[in-house]
Formats: C-alpha cells, structure tokens, sequence
C-alpha cells in the first residue's frame, strides 16, 4: 500500500470510529436544531428592536445640559454592548446549527470527547465539555 493509501484508510477508520462514538441519536439532533433555530430567530427578534431603540435615542438627539448627554452616551455603551453579546451569541447558535449539519454537534472542541446531552440542553451552543470547561474556568481563576 502507498502511504497516500495508508493515509485514506486511516481516515476511514478514523471516521466510522468517531461516527460510532458520537452518535448522538437523529431524535436529539432534530430536537437540538430546532431549539437553536428558535434561538436564532428570537435574537434576530431582539437585534431588530435593539436598533429600533438605538435609532431612537439617535434620534432624538437635540443640544442637551452636559448631564442630559452623558446619561444618552451611557444608554448608546450599554445598547452598544448589548448589540455585541447578542451578535455572539447569534455566531455561536449559527455554529451550532452548522456543527449539526456536518455531524460535528456535541463534540468537544478540546479533548474530542461527546458532550453530555444534559449539557447540550442547557447550552445547546456549547463547544466544550464539562471537564474541559472547569479547566478553563480554573486555569482563568488562577491567572
């Protein structure tokens, strides 16, 4: 066998392995991209208020007291951040449902171990597991 070979039947070893390790049934992975599509679209949902909001406070800008303009500049940085979390967290629901789709859900992205369906539940977003998230929880403690 040529070592190009070699490494094609590895990967296909490789990937009927992981395929049968993982597996997280066609039941839990429906349950779980539909629940992330929900998400989806409810932080669409709030995106599209938000800057309705935003657009408001804009809006109303006119010559204020300096007390009137530093509270508006505080409302833009809190809906500013706001804005921010909610655009991650759409990354992280669009991830998901993509992980779904190339049967990569459920993997943890550390160690290569499933992640706990209780886990996925919670978080259905999540991309470590447990273990590996209370390393990282106490590796970041520690710094």
């Amino acid at each position: 066998m040529s070592t190009g070979c070699l490494i094609c039947y590895f990967r296909l070893l490789l990937y009927i392995n992981f395929r049968a390790r993982f597996s997280m049934g066609d039941a839990f992975l429906e349950e779980m991209e539909q629940l992330l599509c929900t998400q989806e679209e409810e932080i669409i949902r709030n995106l599209i208020s938000e800057n309705e909001s935003y657009e408001s406070l804009i809006n109303d800008i006119v010559p204020k007291d300096n007390a009137d303009q530093a509270s508006g500049d505080i409302d833009s940085k809190v809906l500013d951040v706001v804005v921010r979390r909610e655009l991650q967290k759409l990354n992280q629901v669009r991830n998901a449902i993509a992980r779904i789709k190339s049967n990569h859900y459920g993997i943890c992205i550390r160690c290569g171990n499933k992640i706990s369906q209780d886990r996925l539940r919670a978080i259905p977003y999540a991309t470590v597991c447990m273990d590996c998230k209370t390393a990282m929880e106490k590796n970041s403690a520690a710094k």
